[in-house]
């Protein structure tokens, strides 16, 4: 959506003001503290799924911005990656797990259809979003990662 309107003046002068966080009240955990959140008006915890979907979308039309993120989870200070315990990492390692086991259009369509999307159609299309998605992540990682989320992604 954001690469067909990316020309669209009204989107870019709006995006900044729309929230996508799931974890927006957790911000203790947060690189950034009080005073820069609020200086800064951060809405975004940037560790969580929702917030790291916008971050890869707002990537492939050029307006990524780690500065507007509570944590940038490729540049974290307190966020760590390889401690398992850490509750503020699951969502980025299973976003990288998924990338890690090289979905394909077969697998995919095959774990649609074993959490119950059976008609034809909708396998069709949300297949076809999950590997667009699935594109557009490993496209921002190969941008913006170091080597350590490299490996753990298997790329």
């Amino acid at each position: 959506m954001l690469k067909i309107h990316k020309k669209n003046i009204i989107l870019k002068s709006l995006y900044d003001l729309s929230c996508s966080c799931a974890k927006r009240g957790h911000n203790v955990f947060w690189d950034k503290d009080g005073f820069e959140i609020r200086d800064a008006k951060i809405k975004h915890c940037g560790m969580c799924l929702p917030c790291l979907y916008r971050r890869v979308a707002l990537d492939a039309i050029g307006l990524d911005d780690e500065n507007r993120l509570g944590t940038d989870v490729l540049n974290g200070i307190k966020y760590n990656i390889e401690n398992p315990i850490q509750k503020r990492n699951r969502d980025f390692n299973a976003l990288l797990y998924f990338i890690k086991n090289r979905m394909n259009e077969k697998t995919i369509r095959r774990e649609l259809f074993l959490n119950g999307i059976s008609d034809n159609q909708e396998l069709k299309d949300y297949t076809s979003l999950a590997l667009h998605s699935y594109e557009q992540i490993v496209n921002w990682l190969m941008k913006k990662a170091n080597q350590d989320i490299f490996k753990k992604a298997g790329l």
